[in-house]
C-alpha cells in the first residue's frame, strides 16, 4: 500500500510524543487490506474501504486513541455484538463507535497481535 502524502504531510507536522508508534499503528492497519486506504478526514489521519472506518484523534497528546467507526453518518447497526475483543480493547462509544487506546510503546507491543485481529474483524463490517 502506498502512503498517502496528505497524511505524509499530517504526520510530518503533527508533534506527538508516541509518533514511532503511531507510524506502527498506521502500517498495521495498512497492511490489513489492499483495499485500506488513508487519507487526512476530519482533520485527522482516517483509514476508510467501502467507508471511513478509523479516525486518529489529535487531540490526545499523551496516549493514542483511534475512534473506530461505520463512516461519517451514524448507523442503527449493532456492531458490538459481532466484533470479538477478547483483548478488553475497545471502550464503546455507541453500538456503532468504539474508541481503541494505546498507552505506550509496551502497551502497544503487547497489544500487537489483538489489535491487528480486531482491526481486521471491524473491516470486515464495514
Amino acid at each position: 500500500m502506498q502512503k498517502d502524502a496528505e497524511v505524509e504531510k499530517f504526520l510530518k507536522e503533527y508533534e506527538h510524543p508516541m509518533q514511532a508508534e503511531i507510524q506502527i499503528l498506521r502500517q498495521i492497519i495498512l497492511d490489513l487490506s489492499l483495499n485500506i486506504r488513508e487519507g487526512v478526514k476530519w482533520n485527522s489521519m482516517s483509514f476508510q474501504t467501502s467507508e471511513w472506518f478509523a479516525t486518529f484523534n489529535k487531540r490526545e497528546t499523551t496516549r493514542i486513541e483511534f475512534v473506530l467507526h461505520l463512516g461519517a453518518k451514524v448507523r442503527a447497526e449493532n456492531i458490538r455484538e459481532v466484533i470479538p475483543d477478547p483483548a478488553g480493547l475497545l471502550k464503546w462509544l455507541a453500538e456503532d463507535r468504539a474508541l481503541m487506546v494505546i498507552r505506550d510503546a509496551a502497551d502497544l507491543e503487547v497489544k500487537r497481535v489483538a489489535v491487528t485481529a480486531l482491526m481486521t474483524e471491524w473491516i470486515r463490517n464495514v
